[in-house]
């Protein structure tokens, strides 16, 4: 299977728009275009996403996204495995291995003591990892929220942080700083330069 001409034309596009980008920054309309060629979503009557192709290669680039960071969690909490048990868990949940109850239990409790976290300036850019670990359970359930729910003119910027997708919150913490910081351009401008030629062609060939 090869990339479809339309992704080739949204890749090159947001290749261009990171490259003009004065903070670096790949913005987020650019990246629901991207997401938009991976594939349907679909939303059952339950508002949980059905398992198409879309959907699993949108979760296959979020976890190559966070795999990409997980160096900064290791770094900061040894001893504490769950940013790598959600990917774990997001692949049973597709896998039909465990069950949306089983996920969202895990996820509060991840999710209480990373707000617990958030204060401290020496976790500042491993936090992000974990809300972005998070981020990819909430697309094996219901897929990308901005995406299915959102609005095509939003940036980032409109949406509150625990909204953010997942290559949102990896940005911040493998480029040290955020798009609305004037440091760490380049850093930010590489990821998502790897994002853009790297993991969405893999992703989407995945499936």
């Amino acid at each position: 299977m090869n990339l479809t001409q339309e992704l080739i034309n949204v890749l090159e596009l947001s290749r261009k728009g990171v490259l003009v980008h004065p903070k670096g920054e790949l913005i987020l309309p650019l990246r629901r275009k991207v997401w938009e060629t991976f594939g349907t979503f679909e939303i059952n009557e339950k508002y949980r996403a059905v398992s198409t192709i879309g959907l699993k290669r949108r979760l296959k680039l979020a976890i190559m996204c966070v795999e990409k960071v997980m160096n900064i969690w290791n770094e900061a909490f040894p001893n504490d495995a769950r940013s790598t048990r959600c990917i774990q868990l997001a692949n049973e949940y597709i896998e039909k291995k465990t069950d949306y109850e089983s996920i969202w239990n895990e996820m509060s409790k991840f999710i209480t003591d990373l707000d617990n976290l958030g204060g401290e300036e020496k976790y500042y850019f491993a936090v992000p990892v974990g809300r972005a670990a998070i981020s990819l359970l909430n697309i094996a359930i219901k897929d990308e929220n901005i995406l299915v729910y959102g609005n095509d003119n939003k940036l980032d910027s409109d949406y509150d942080a625990y909204d953010w997708d997942t290559s949102f919150c990896v940005a911040l913490s493998y480029s040290g700083s955020g798009p609305w910081d004037n440091t760490n351009i380049e850093k930010r401008q590489e990821f998502w330069i790897w994002y853009i030629q790297k993991a969405v062609p893999e992703a989407y060939m995945a499936y």
